[in-house]
Order: structure tokens, then sequence, then C-alpha cells
């Protein structure tokens, strides 16, 4: 349960034109769970037309060369193993429902646009990393196989935009405790501590992996980022 004192903490956040003015509010569990919806569509979807599902929900430079940039964001939805789309949808179901209390009901307007919003952009901007790091890779190897197999380097999955709400989440309740695995007690701010570590390692280490460590920093900024945006304005309304 959030401490009086988060509440009121959360409540002094605006996302832009969210105010009272804002429009009408909608519940943002409705938006939790339909985010959560779509990645198990798109995972049901791969079973049933993985030649389609490659083509339109895979993420690379050459996809997005191709104009095929609506990838940047169906990539995001797109999950083929199970183990993969658990944990991430477990990840944004108790960081996203933290982030959808705080801001939603009566007293602040539009959780379902908050979450939404850093849900999207950590997504774009994730895959926008990706895209970039990979065809910076291409264009430094010497071998036309390898540069095509960098260009092509597919990436999909939730994780950036996942690690978005993480971050954020972490950056407004960095002494929350966090159960590991159900079990071990970890205050927010270690846990995300954790994941910028083992992704930047990743990153540094430059060892070939199916993990999208590039994008998960993408996101994880994105979310990190709109909350020292806000916090650098007051917690007024984001323009």
């Amino acid at each position: 349960p959030f401490h009086r004192g988060l509440r009121s903490y959360a409540r002094n956040l605006q996302f832009p034109g969210y105010g009272p003015r804002g429009g009408r509010e909608w519940d943002g569990n409705k938006v939790l769970y339909g985010l959560i919806g779509l990645n198990v569509a798109g995972y049901v979807a791969w079973g049933v037309h993985p030649r389609f599902m490659n083509q339109q929900a895979v993420v690379s430079a050459d996809a997005v060369g191709h104009g095929r940039v609506w990838t940047m964001l169906t990539s995001a939805f797109s999950h083929r193993d199970t183990s993969h789309i658990l944990v991430n949808m477990v990840t944004l179901y108790f960081f996203g429902r933290n982030v959808a209390n705080a801001f939603g009901g009566r007293q602040v307007n539009g959780a379902e646009r908050a979450l939404a919003r850093l849900y999207l952009l950590g997504a774009l901007v994730g895959s926008a990393a990706h895209c970039a790091w990979y065809w910076h890779e291409s264009q430094s190897a010497r071998s036309p196989t390898t540069r095509r197999l960098l260009s092509s380097r597919g990436g999909m999955g939730a994780s950036a935009a996942v690690n978005s709400v993480v971050l954020f989440a972490v950056c407004v309740w960095p002494w929350e405790v966090v159960y590991l695995y159900g079990l071990l007690p970890v205050p927010a701010l270690l846990l995300g501590a954790a994941y910028l570590a083992w992704d930047l390692r990743g990153v540094l280490d430059g060892t070939a992996s199916n993990v999208g460590h590039v994008a998960h920093l993408g996101g994880a900024l994105t979310g990190a980022g709109l909350y020292w945006k806000l916090r650098r304005r007051g917690f007024g309304r984001w323009r």
C-alpha cells in the first residue's frame, strides 16, 4: 500500500493537458489491462501467423529503412517466447498498477494517458536506440555479410516499454519495497540500479546475445527522463 505522503506526492504530478481541464477521467487500470491484453494478442498471433508477425512486429534498422516504421511500436506488443511475455507482463502489472493507482481517480486526471505515454514513449525510444545501435555497428563492419546481419538484427518484446514504466516508478517511489521473485524484499531504487547495471554491462561486453540491452536502456532512460522533466518543472504541467 502507498504511504499517505506518497499519495500526496503523486497527486502533485500532472501530465500534459491532464489537469482539471484535461478531459474525462478514465480508470488507469483499464489501460494497464489493455496493454497486457494487446501483448497477449501479439503472443497468440505469433502462433497463428508467424510470417506476418515477423514482417510487421519485429523492428530492425533494415525494416525501418524500408519504410516499416510502425514496427518501432508494434514490436513492443510482440513476444514469441512464453517466459519473455510472462516476465514482462508481471513486471508491467506490479509497477504499472502503482502508476495507474497513483495518477487515477478523481484526484488526478489522466492516469490512463500517463501510463500509456510512459509505455509508448519507452517503446519508441527503445526501438530507435536498437536501430541506431545496430546501424552504427553495421557501418563499422568490414564484411558485407556481417553488415547485413547487423542491420537486419531484429528486436521485439515489451521490455523497453516496461523499463520506462519501471524507472519512472522507481524515481517517484525509490524506497518502496519490491519483493523480488515474491520473496526477497528489495528497495525499488536498488532494483532499478540493478536493471541499469545489467543492461549497461550487456552493452559494454559486446557479446552476442538475444537480449536487446540497448533498447532496454533506451526505455529505462525514457522513464527516468520524463520523471526528471516533471521534477524540474516543479511537478507542474508537462508541456
